[in-house]
């Protein structure tokens, strides 16, 4: 599914009616109807009728209405894994978690790290998951999850990195903190996870 950034509700039906993923930007104001799913990040506030169940995503995020579930505090790596359904597996006597990163034409992320397919980027700040945040790499359960930390991103890599490296982001439960990424190395794929083709090699 292709994934579209729309900014007023004209571009949104538009995207709706073309079976696209719409990407909402901006302070507009949106009205989806029908068999729907919203997910809603940052300040973002949802007003939802009686018999809609809504979510709420961090602090800043509000629901109106509706059947609202908060998620719960997560406090360690594993339970960052179990509620989000992270694929894990082991690997040489190591568990292995699969996280994404949102990225840009050159592979990079925000903050100008590069996670080009086959790479292995290390963070050289790794504080052990001292601090809330910074010190080490960032990382998201799902793609469509990394994109709201950066939204003029046009990739999205799958990034391998071990259990017993990574640490939870208190503040903003929806992403997890690493030292780096091992072996096969980052791979491309779309905005739901399918792993994309040409990821049996390093990009120059």
């Amino acid at each position: 599914m292709t994934c579209k950034d729309v900014s007023t509700q004209e571009e949104l039906d538009a995207a709706l009616a073309a079976a696209e993923c719409p990407h909402l930007k901006g302070t507009g104001y949106f009205v989806v109807t029908g068999s729907a799913q919203v997910t809603a990040y940052g300040s973002a506030q949802v007003r939802a009728t009686a018999w809609v169940v809504t979510t709420v995503h961090g602090k800043r995020a509000k629901a109106i209405g509706g059947h609202v579930v908060a998620l719960p505090e997560i406090k360690t790596v594993a339970d960052w894994i179990e509620f989000y359904g992270v694929e894990t597996e082991g690997v040489d006597g190591e568990r292995v978690a699969y996280v994404f990163k949102a990225v840009n034409d050159e592979w990079k992320s925000g903050h100008d790290t590069a996670y080009k397919p086959g790479s292995t980027p290390e963070a050289s700040d790794w504080d052990g998951g001292k601090d809330r945040c910074g010190g080490g790499l960032h990382f998201s359960p799902r793609p469509f999850m990394a994109l709201s930390y950066n939204p003029d991103a046009t990739k999205f890599v799958r990034c391998p990195v071990l259990v017993s490296e990574l640490a939870v982001i208190t503040d903003g439960a929806d992403k997890v903190k690493g030292k780096r990424v091992v072996a096969p190395g980052c791979q491309e794929v779309d905005i739901d996870g399918n792993l994309l083709c040409d990821n049996d090699r390093s990009e120059p």
